[in-house]
C-alpha cells in the first residue's frame, strides 16, 4: 500500500506468471510441415485503450491443432481466458485481454502473456497499461532508442500497476464494461464492413 498526497491511498496490481511468445524455430520444430495453429501478433492487437484482438473466423478454427503435438511444448506460449496480452517492442507497448475466442491461440515471440493475482483488475490493467501513463511506465522497462525499444518478460516483473484503493471495486467495474461495450461496437463494425465488402464484390461481378 502507497500514500500519496491527502492519505489518500495506492494499490499496486503485479503481473504474475509471465510467459513469452513461441520463437519461430520452435514452431518449424513442432510443425515441419508448415501446419503451425493460428498465433496472436502484435498487428492482431488494434490500437487503443483495450486492445481488441482481431483473428480471422478462419485462423481461429486452427487454433485447436497447438493442442496433442509438441508433448506440451507449445503450452507455455497459448493464450488464455483472461490473460493480458502485452506487445515487447514499441512504442507503443500494446495491450489485450484474452477472451474466450482467444483461448488456445498462440503467441508470437514479440508478445508476452501475463496474469493479475485479482482477475477482477485484468480489465482495468490492459486500460491503464494502453494509457499514456501505462506507456510511460513500460518505456521506463524498456532498452533502445526512442524510436524502437524492447521489453524483456522478466522486467514485467517488476512492473507496477497504481489503483486507487478508494471506489476500487467500482473502478474495476466499470473498467469491464467499457471493455465489453467497445469490443461489441469492434465487433459490429467488423459485420458492417464484411457486409460492405460483399456488396461491393457482387456488385463488380455484375459489372463483368
Amino acid at each position: 500500500m502507497r500514500e500519496t498526497v491527502k492519505g489518500y491511498i495506492d494499490d499496486i496490481i503485479t503481473l504474475v506468471k509471465i510467459r513469452r511468445g513461441v520463437y519461430g524455430y520452435k514452431m518449424n520444430e513442432v510443425f515441419p510441415e508448415g501446419d503451425a495453429p493460428a498465433a496472436i501478433r502484435i498487428l492482431d492487437i488494434a490500437a487503443g485503450l483495450i486492445g481488441i484482438i482481431r483473428k480471422g473466423e478462419g485462423e481461429r478454427e486452427k487454433k485447436m491443432q497447438a493442442y496433442g503435438k509438441g508433448d506440451g511444448r507449445l503450452e507455455p506460449h497459448i493464450a488464455h481466458v483472461g490473460d493480458l496480452i502485452i506487445s515487447l517492442s514499441g512504442p507503443p507497448f500494446k495491450c489485450a485481454v484474452a477472451d474466450e475466442g482467444d483461448e488456445g491461440l498462440l503467441i508470437s515471440e514479440n508478445l508476452a502473456a501475463a496474469a493479475v493475482k485479482d482477475p477482477a483488475s485484468t480489465e482495468y490493467a490492459a486500460i491503464y497499461l494502453n494509457s499514456p501513463a501505462g506507456q510511460r511506465a513500460l518505456s521506463r522497462l524498456a532498452t533502445g532508442s526512442a524510436g524502437v525499444q524492447k521489453i524483456s518478460p522478466e522486467k514485467l516483473k517488476g512492473l507496477e500497476i497504481p489503483v486507487p484503493s478508494r471506489d476500487r471495486e467500482t473502478v474495476y467495474g466499470l473498467a469491464r464494461a467499457y471493455c465489453r461495450r467497445e469490443k461489441i461496437l469492434a465487433e459490429e463494425e467488423e459485420v458492417r464492413a464484411r457486409i460492405m465488402l460483399g456488396v461491393l464484390q457482387k456488385g463488380l461481378e455484375e459489372e463483368r
